[in-house]
């Protein structure tokens, strides 16, 4: 009778660690998961005068978060958005760079890309992609600072 009912608890705390270990989720499941979950529940949504988000993904083997956006009004101009590449691609890299909400995603090496898309004809203005290397700040302790200030006195 006591063995039997050290299997059973044996096979019962089996269960209770397979059950937990099953519920851990990766970083990529994880964004797959919600980058789904947001499209459902929020696009299409409106931001500002002349976007429209349309959809959040999750690229998972190549670790892209990609948020796809309808350009309207003015907006929706290839030659524009072509002129202010740079201008765009900075803003994003600040965003970016600030953003606390993508801190998991920044610490996990993640790149973004944002593409956006005409309303008119449907053709896509515009394709940004914002990696680690463009978002990652050389941290320079105050030691170092230092360092190089007394070097070139």
């Amino acid at each position: 009778m006591k063995v039997e009912l050290a299997k059973l608890e044996l096979l019962y705390i089996i269960f209770i660690l397979a059950t937990f270990v099953s519920c851990q989720e990766s970083l990529k499941e994880r964004c797959a998961r919600e980058a789904e979950e947001y499209t459902v529940r929020n696009c299409p949504q409106k931001i500002g005068m002349e976007l429209i988000l349309d959809s959040v993904t999750f690229t998972e083997d190549a670790n892209v978060m990609g948020y796809h956006y309808t350009a309207t009004g003015t907006l929706d101009d290839a030659e524009m958005m072509k002129t202010n590449y740079t201008r765009f691609r900075d803003l994003m890299k600040h965003e970016i760079r600030n953003s606390a909400n993508l801190k998991p995603y920044k610490d996990a090496g993640f790149s973004f890309e944002y593409t956006y898309t005409s309303q008119k004809d449907k053709n896509i203005l515009l394709v940004l992609r914002i990696e680690e290397k463009d978002y990652k700040v050389c941290s320079i302790n105050s030691k170092m600072i230092w360092t190089l200030m007394v070097a070139f006195v």
